[in-house]
């Protein structure tokens, strides 16, 4: 939740964007496993569900050392307090994706409990996740079979590529944004192809603007594939990707969930 001294950063900005009656007495919304019993788990019958702690500190905090402690911190508490009394419930493992050595310990040393169920990462991160300083983290997420659960949000700061619009219906639409950069990245640095069995899922995002990118990929893959974007060849599968749309929707939304 971004605050300042004054209140929230938009007028009408709903408090950790949870409903009114989602707050329980003496905590944040989510924080009461006897009222997501009532208010979620048991009117609609839930079967199966995963938990994605809204900490933006728990991702990518310029002091690590405190982010990488308040990540671990969370995955304990994940288990201790919601996944032990709720059989219903999976957790995340939340990390620091900046602090990649730290990541990969974290991974494997949650890949020995089954209750947990993906990789939390949000889409605003400090550089796209195709970029290779983030490729051993994928490679643990994808050895121990874990997803990587990309939730919108992330980093505070602007969402637009032009500063900090008016009103929160602009800000809110601008999350997309971020979404669309992570899988233009993954594709296009060869990240799919380099790991095969990685799976992808882009939550809360939207993905009716899915249809607009992979038709510009298209045309932009055609125009730009030789010349200043020679280096694109070194990568022979990006092209079954982004040769047609229809390509795109099936090879890469195998791997990429909206």
């Amino acid at each position: 939740m971004a605050v300042r001294s004054g209140g929230y950063l938009y007028d009408d900005y709903i408090p950790y964007a949870c409903r009114r009656d989602a707050w329980p007495a003496g905590g944040p919304p989510g924080s009461d496993l006897a009222l997501m019993r009532k208010q979620h788990l048991d009117p609609n019958n839930v079967v199966f569900g995963v938990l994605e702690p809204m900490v933006g500190m728990g991702n990518g905090g310029r002091n690590l050392d405190l982010s990488n402690a308040l990540a671990t911190a969370l995955n304990d508490w994940q288990i201790a307090e919601f996944v032990e009394p709720e059989d219903r419930l999976r957790a995340s493992v939340v990390i620091v994706p900046d602090d990649a050595v730290a990541v990969v310990a974290e991974i494997e040393k949650r890949a020995l409990d089954a209750r947990f169920v993906q990789v939390q990462i949000f889409t605003g991160t400090t550089e796209p996740l195709g970029h290779r300083r983030f490729r051993p983290i994928l490679e643990a997420a994808a050895h121990h079979g874990f997803p990587i659960g990309m939730h919108v949000g992330g980093r505070l700061g602007v969402r637009t590529a032009s500063g900090w619009p008016s009103f929160y219906c602009e800000q809110h639409l601008s999350n997309t944004f971020a979404a669309q950069t992570q899988i233009m990245s993954l594709i296009l640095d060869g990240v799919f192809d380099q790991l095969p069995s990685l799976k992808v899922i882009i939550i809360e995002c939207g993905c009716a603007w899915s249809i607009g990118l992979g038709h510009r990929l298209d045309k932009l893959w055609q125009r730009m594939a030789k010349g200043a974007h020679a280096d694109f060849c070194r990568r022979p599968a990006i092209l079954a990707y982004l040769l047609c749309s229809s390509h795109l929707r099936g090879e890469v939304w195998r791997r990429v969930r909206l």
